[in-house]
């Protein structure tokens, strides 16, 4: 049995969802597109690739995925922007509430900005 996925872009003008079944079995099969829907952002919610009104936008998700009937909530979301870094890290295995502090840390080696300006997360 195969798993479900569902893809969210926040567009400037719009938000979009795509949901994905996914083969079971590692290389077999191709995804399969179950469920696409988008709804329109309001003028003024976005500029320049950032959220400027994040009550406009959290409605319209919510709109989404009510008139679409997705089913689930666990989401992947891409994020990019000119104010948005990723950098890779390889660190030993660790709780979150260590993995965090260890972060913290290690970010003032990755990235050319003060560790207090930033926002880190981790997967």
């Amino acid at each position: 049995m195969g798993r479900t996925v569902i893809g969210l872009d926040i567009g400037a003008n719009a938000v979009r969802a795509a949901q994905l079944s996914l083969p079971s079995g590692k290389g077999t099969g191709r995804p399969t597109l179950t469920r696409f829907a988008q709804v329109a952002l309001p003028s003024g919610a976005m500029a320049d690739g950032e959220i400027v009104d994040a009550d406009a936008v959290a409605d319209a998700i919510g709109r989404l995925w009510s008139s679409a009937g997705f089913d689930q909530r666990d989401v992947i979301v891409g994020i990019t922007g000119e104010r948005v870094m990723v950098r890779q890290a390889e660190l030993a295995a660790m709780s979150d509430e260590e993995l965090s502090d260890a972060l913290a840390f290690q970010a003032g080696e990755l990235i050319p900005l003060p560790v207090d300006d930033c926002i880190l997360d981790f997967c």
